[in-house]
């Protein structure tokens, strides 16, 4: 059985408004079977670590994050930075949706109430990431997922900047043909685990 209470952190523009659809089609169901449930509603993108660092802070053994891949890992952010040991649930809202796919999870318009109050905690794997970010600073990031830097970042920005109505295959298969037309390999300085691996050109890094 699922921890409680459980806070939901939705971002209701994910995945072009899926994140709000799901929100209007399992609210009501939620708050009857989980009288204790709450939901925090983003106020922009980025802003689901603030809502998961006051959720989690507040109480929550379980925060749900109902927002797409990048909102994930502001989130689990959020959950770390609380430092209580609250858990972390996926709702898949965005448009990719890559990791919930990994976990085996449905897509948030096939989302089922009773399974999702069956499940149960097990680990993932946590990385962490410091890189200097589009301004020049020192950025950190934590990924649950995949971490990666190049033609796939290129992709992700345009993704994001489109209006993504035409869903997440064919947003994502356009921008990745813009990107391999206008995408130039980088010059990087890669360090991996303790290890200096040195300056290089590259298409693309993922970890």
């Amino acid at each position: 059985m699922i921890p409680r209470p459980v806070a939901f952190v939705v971002h209701p523009g994910a995945g072009a408004g899926r994140g709000q659809r799901w929100l209007d089609g399992h609210r009501r169901a939620i708050e009857k079977a989980l009288p204790d449930s709450t939901f925090l509603l983003t106020r922009g993108a980025g802003d689901e670590r603030d809502r998961a660092l006051e959720a989690a802070r507040t109480g929550a053994r379980l925060v749900v994050a109902v927002t797409g891949d990048g909102g994930l890992a502001t989130v689990v952010e959020g959950i770390q930075a609380a430092g209580t040991g609250a858990a972390l649930g996926i709702v898949r809202a965005g448009t990719g949706g890559d990791f919930g796919r990994v976990l085996g999870l449905p897509r948030s318009d096939r989302w089922d109430l009773e399974a999702f109050l069956q499940g149960e905690r097990r680990p993932i794997d946590l990385i962490e990431a410091r890189f200097t970010g589009p301004e020049g600073g020192s950025e950190r990031r934590l990924v649950v997922n995949i971490a990666s830097f190049g033609i796939s970042g290129h992709v992700v920005r345009t993704v994001n900047d489109s209006s993504k109505r035409g869903g997440g295959f064919l947003s994502f298969f356009f921008a990745s043909l813009r990107a391999l037309v206008t995408y130039r390999n980088q010059e990087v300085h890669l360090r991996a685990d303790g290890r200096d691996l040195g300056r290089r050109k590259v298409f693309n890094v993922a970890l």
